[in-house]
Parts: C-alpha cells; sequence; structure tokens
C-alpha cells in the first residue's frame, strides 16, 4: 500500500504514481486462483492498472471500493482508446470505398455535387453511410465510457456492429 498526496493524505489499495497532473494508479482486487499453461495453480489478486487527471478519480472511493475500479478506464487512456477505435473505423470506411475507386471516404462524400448521376448518387451513399457509422460509433463510445469501458468491444467487433455501405447499383429494387 502506497500513501499518496491529493488534497489530503490517502493510503489506498493500490499502487498510485502521479506525474504532470496524471496518476497511474493499479488497483488490486479479490484474491484468485489461477491455473498456469503447465497446470500449476497459484493465486494471485485480480488487478488492473488505469491513467487518469488528477480529480477524476475518488481516491477514497478507490481504497474503500477497489473491486469498482478494476475496469475502469479514463482520463489520458480514455482518450488514447477513442483515438484508436475512430482511427480504426475511418481506416475501414476508407478501405471500402476505395474497393470501388475512391481515395478515400472524405473524397467520395464530395461527389454528392457531382453533375454525374453514377457519381452523385455514390456521393450521396457514402455520405449518408459515414453519417451513420459515426453516429453509431460515437454512441458507442459514449456508453462503453459510461461504464468505464468495462467488456468493451475489440476494435473488429466495434466494426462488425456498424453499419455497412450499400452502393446504389446493389440496392435491391
Amino acid at each position: 500500500m502506497k500513501t499518496i498526496q491529493c488534497d489530503n493524505r490517502l493510503e489506498v489499495l493500490a499502487d498510485v504514481g502521479y506525474q504532470g497532473g496524471v496518476y497511474t494508479v493499479t488497483v488490486y482486487g479479490e484474491e484468485r486462483e489461477v491455473v498456469t499453461e503447465a497446470g500449476e495453480v497459484r493465486w494471485e489478486y485480480a488487478q488492473h492498472s488505469f491513467t487518469a487527471e488528477a480529480g477524476e478519480v475518488d481516491l477514497l472511493d478507490v481504497q474503500q471500493h477497489p473491486g469498482a475500479y478494476l475496469h475502469f478506464v479514463g482520463g489520458a487512456q480514455a482518450r488514447r482508446l477513442q483515438a484508436e477505435y475512430t482511427a480504426a473505423v475511418q481506416r475501414w470506411m476508407d478501405r471500402k470505398v476505395q474497393e470501388r475507386g475512391y481515395d478515400s471516404i472524405f473524397t467520395a462524400c464530395t461527389y454528392c455535387g457531382s453533375t454525374s448521376e453514377r457519381f452523385r448518387a455514390e456521393g450521396e451513399a457514402a455520405l449518408a453511410w459515414r453519417d451513420a457509422v459515426w453516429e453509431a460509433c460515437y454512441a458507442y463510445l459514449a456508453r462503453a465510457q459510461a461504464v468505464r469501458f468495462e467488456g468493451v468491444l475489440s476494435q473488429e467487433g466495434l466494426i462488425g456492429q456498424l453499419p455497412t455501405l450499400v452502393w446504389p447499383d446493389e440496392k435491391i429494387s
């Protein structure tokens, strides 16, 4: 157990480091039995490390309810996860429209005002898809952050739940 300074001194059931306004916290939960690949049985504490900005985590609450923080993701780590997920979604959308010959989802959307009926229809489909994807993606990330990213989908799992692009010539009449 370490004692840290945060307005007052607290002893927490966690290892806490502080640097530049950000805490790095490792929280230890209940002890559990672990069986190794070799079949050996050992006991260890459930633990989870996270980063949080000063003031974001109530350290007294960490001390009193360490299990509640086993899946906490906040501050810098939450922003990093959101950036990683949105970058993966952006790459996925770019690859999808590249299959059709567009450079990126951005360039595909610019064809909404095309004088060509085909390109305009494809641009409108890409724009509607892009909007639906980002609405779904950000709604998921908001829900994930609200539950402290406990049980979040992998990037691939999230992408698998996002709307799919249907080009105008693929629509069933």
